[in-house]
């Protein structure tokens, strides 16, 4: 599996095709992880330690999720992140089938296996390269972490629109509040992707190495 640093984003254009391309009976559950993976920017091990009642209440899907506590030991903590109405969708339709289907509570994993137990960041990424290739998008740079450089990706050109509008924003540095990243740095290196078409002194002031010494 290629590391954090290694994987790409998706094109906006090979999300819907991935959507389609998941066949198999769990085809509800892939779909869910993978839209709420993009739209929240977890980590697939946080993606993974959630249980249903941190996504349903009351019947209904939440508006915000945060990392569940027990996911944080320490670590810095990230805002409460939207789940927008496709990953509502998704999600409704996965947890009914596992409520109609198999033995749930509101404690059980989000996305099972057909065990009962949680699916692990291994199979993951096999169900997200099995459907690049049924779908005939290049599967090099593809992995788990695909979900979150997407959402960083999105963040980072809102917030470059937000600037050339006239808003006294930096785009790197709101990339790096909802990545929950320690340093500017991290996000410098996490988004080298987006850099490689940016003049060095978009990096100035962050006092990083020059793009042409990496």
């Amino acid at each position: 599996m290629p590391t954090p640093t290694a994987c790409r984003p998706f094109k906006p254009a090979e999300v819907p095709k991935l959507m389609e391309a998941f066949d198999s009976r769990y085809a509800d559950r892939n779909r869910a992880l993978l839209s709420l993976g993009i739209c929240t920017g977890f980590r697939i091990s946080e993606l993974l330690s959630l249980t249903i009642e941190d996504v349903y209440e009351r019947g209904e899907i939440k508006d915000t999720i945060r990392i569940p506590k027990r996911m944080m030991k320490g670590k810095r903590s990230r805002s409460p992140k939207k789940i927008y109405p496709e990953a509502k969708e998704y999600l409704n339709k996965w947890i009914n089938y596992m409520r109609m289907n198999m033995q749930t509570s509101t404690r059980s994993w989000l996305f099972a296996s057909h065990k009962g137990g949680v699916i692990g960041p291994v199979t993951c990424y096999q169900i997200i390269n099995d459907a690049a290739r049924k779908a005939g998008i290049s599967t090099e740079g593809v992995g788990t972490h695909s979900m979150r450089k997407t959402f960083a990706n999105a963040v980072y050109d809102y917030w470059d629109e937000q600037q050339r509008a006239g808003e006294r924003i930096e785009p790197m540095r709101m990339t790096q509040i909802e990545l929950g990243h320690a340093s500017i740095e991290d996000t410098y290196s996490y988004m080298e992707f987006k850099m490689e078409d940016k003049p060095d002194t978009v990096f100035a002031k962050y006092n990083l190495p020059s793009t042409e010494t990496k």
